[in-house]
């Protein structure tokens, strides 16, 4: 407790104590998943952008993202950092400051018959 002089008596009146507070900072991830083909044919390719965003205050550290296989398709390619595996996609992307944005890019071919749109 800390005490401090009031006026010119010798009068004191009692501060609280000194006290600290821990604030924690969280970064605020999205992710939004457009088709970069408007329409696919069975055995044709379909391409994907994946968009991931830290909308802030912090870095996101260790941001990874999976992707599984649309129903109907099979994922062929990826940009890095992403690796093709049979069940979809997987990114380590790592770490995002405030306001980074990184694009990635899936490449799928539509499986069976029919066409998705």
């Amino acid at each position: 407790m800390t005490m401090r002089k009031i006026g010119p008596r010798t009068t004191f009146e009692a501060l609280p104590a000194a006290s600290t507070a821990e604030i924690m900072v969280e970064a605020d991830i999205a992710i939004s998943k457009m088709p970069a083909t408007p329409a696919v044919n069975a055995g044709a390719g379909a391409a994907w952008i994946i968009t991931v965003v830290n909308r802030g205050p912090a870095t996101a550290v260790g941001v990874a993202v999976q992707d599984p296989n649309p129903l109907g398709f099979v994922a062929t390619s990826a940009t890095a950092p992403c690796l093709v595996d049979p069940s979809g996609v997987a990114c380590a992307i790592g770490d995002l400051a405030p306001g980074q944005v990184v694009a990635l890019y899936v490449g799928d071919e539509l499986v069976g018959g029919g066409v998705a749109r």
